[in-house]
């Protein structure tokens, strides 16, 4: 996990340094003043055993930096992507098409539990709102 790590460290400390010219989503998770919530947010998690939920944070946050990083500094993108790679890999995912299966075998092992929940909520009705919400 601390390699993990490592890459992330690398890449979002190069995301945040470039000027970002294109709009994205989350551009401003980004910036330098984020880096206690990205990077240190994700090595408490790993601190603390919380491996999967580290790891989510660690992926979502590379996948942003190499979104901002592929449109605004091509030749850093090309220098960090191997790293990203490589965390993609250890969770088995090495194309495209392993992301696409993943996500439909993930899909099917929890629609059953969305429907049945769906269901209940119908036949027992949805709680009532809360107040100011």
């Amino acid at each position: 996990m601390t390699e993990h790590l490592a890459v992330l460290t690398e890449t979002f400390d190069a995301t945040s340094r470039i000027p970002v010219r294109t709009p994205f989503p989350y551009a401003a998770d980004l910036r330098p003043g984020a880096r206690p919530v990205a990077v240190e947010g994700s090595a408490d998690l790993v601190e603390r055993g919380l491996h999967r939920e580290a790891v989510f944070w660690i992926v979502a946050t590379l996948a942003r930096c190499h979104t901002v990083l592929s449109a605004d500094a091509p030749a850093a993108h090309r220098r960090l992507l191997p790293g990203f790679r490589d965390v993609l890999a250890d969770l088995g995912l090495f194309a495209y098409a392993d992301l696409r299966a993943r996500g439909e075998r993930t899909a099917a092992a929890l629609l059953p539990r969305v429907e049945e929940a769906a269901a209940r909520l119908v036949r027992e009705g949805a709680p009532p709102p809360r107040p100011g919400k």
